[in-house]
């Protein structure tokens, strides 16, 4: 199966010149061969691939896959490389002190069913989550959800992991 990608408004082109100074093939040439030995009809061209690798490191902050296939497999590899920081991969933002994450999980799925697995076996972990939802804009969430935030999961998400961003 071919997976492709439409990358609007990426210049992915202007990375490609990047290299390795020294004889060893750089973190994106090693990648580049890497998913070509698995699969190189995976992709339509260098940049699909680059730009999958970036969305499914993404991705992985917030959930497990249904069924990673060969592909995803090695892309994952390298999620936490220097390649991944270069493509813009971010980091969630960090976890307060004090916060129950095995209590927040469990009101997640008891109050609002999130976590619970998919019949394919994937699944959105709550924490990974709400924390995204602290990097969101959160004006334009609540007025979004407009009487609905009150009581919904983004309230408990942003007052449990960022009170501060509240109005």
């Amino acid at each position: 199966m071919t997976k492709t990608f439409v990358l609007i408004g990426v210049a992915l082109t202007a990375l490609a010149g990047c290299s390795s100074t020294s004889d060893e093939p750089s973190t994106r040439e090693r990648f580049l061969k890497d998913w070509r030995a698995v699969d190189a009809d995976a992709f339509v061209n260098d940049d699909a691939a680059l730009g999958y690798l970036k969305n499914y490191c993404q991705s992985l902050a917030v959930g497990t896959p249904a069924t990673p296939d060969e592909i995803d497999r090695v892309v994952a590899s390298y999620c936490t490389t220097d390649l991944a920081i270069e493509l813009g991969v971010t980091t969630l933002p960090p976890v307060g002190d004090g916060i129950d994450e095995d209590a927040f999980r469990a009101e997640a799925i008891e109050r609002f069913q999130i976590g619970v697995p998919e019949s394919d076996g994937s699944a959105i972990d709550a924490v990974a989550f709400a924390r995204t939802l602290c990097a969101g804009d959160v004006t334009d969430m609540i007025a979004t959800l407009g009487d609905d935030f009150a009581g919904s999961f983004q309230e408990l998400a942003l007052s449990t992991f960022c009170p501060d961003k509240l109005p």
